[in-house]
């Protein structure tokens, strides 16, 4: 059997930013010498526990660099809190980094303040459409990295992925 982890991660509301990063990475190293198969990091902006979101590719670079064989994972990446075309970037360049060891976990969101800051409600259900054209745009975009435009009524228009093009 093969064992993973979940984090959100969680810490008492107040706490150093800066130590809590240097924990949690702490916590992926021991995760790794332990034998675990993957880590699975979670996203929410308004939490008072989880004082940095750390699901940002910047986290988990960060872990891969310190470690050897555990593989990371999003858990998820809340789609209508970003915007695609930065995503698509940041995880084509994190996956270019990770050789092999990332996996992109996507989601539409679930945490009431997180719902609130970014302006959804979450009765319309219009977050999970945005989910589901933001994965679209994002797979076309790694597909077709030609020039050219791809356009949303959510985001406006957004340029082609450019230089920026996922791995194998």
């Amino acid at each position: 059997m093969e064992v993973g982890y979940f984090t959100m991660p969680l810490h008492p509301p107040g706490s150093d930013p800066a130590d809590t990063m240097e924990a949690d990475l702490h916590q992926m190293e021991c995760l790794d010498k332990l034998g675990y198969k993957e880590a699975w990091i979670g996203e929410h902006f308004t939490t008072v526990w989880e004082n940095i979101p750390r699901s940002g590719p910047k986290f988990i670079a960060a872990a891969l660099s310190r470690t050897k064989n555990i593989v990371f994972g999003t858990g998820v990446t809340c789609m209508p809190n970003h915007d695609p075309f930065m995503i698509a970037h940041r995880i084509a360049q994190l996956d270019n980094l990770a050789k092999g060891r990332f996996h992109w976990g996507v989601g539409s969101g679930g945490f009431p303040g997180d719902f609130e800051v970014f302006g959804f409600d979450p009765s319309t259900g219009f977050h999970r459409g945005m989910s589901r054209d933001a994965i679209e745009l994002i797979l076309r975009m790694w597909e077709d990295p030609a020039p050219g435009q791809y356009k949303h009524e959510a985001w406006g228009n957004l340029p082609s992925l450019g230089r920026c093009q996922r791995s194998g």
